[in-house]
């Protein structure tokens, strides 16, 4: 999986992890743990270097993430 165009991503004080989407576009609101090079939410596991790279003041923390678009492979 990888995120596509913009994506923010900030600290949340909630622990109740979920990945939604916005009503009817491809945007989504993902709340999970970061750790490291990866998101841990509601049943998926994110990974990309970009979480090390861009955002490494936020490991170990809960984070709210709001991709434009999510884009996914099946290998």
């Amino acid at each position: 999986m990888s995120f596509l165009d913009e994506e923010l991503i900030s600290e949340v004080d909630c622990k109740t992890m979920s990945f939604n989407r916005i009503d009817e576009s491809f945007s989504y609101e993902i709340i999970g743990f970061l750790s490291g090079n990866q998101l841990i939410t509601d049943g998926v596991i994110f990974q990309d270097d970009i979480f090390l790279e861009e955002f490494l003041f936020l490991d170990s923390k809960y984070v709210i993430l709001k991709p434009d678009r999510i884009s996914v492979s099946f290998l």
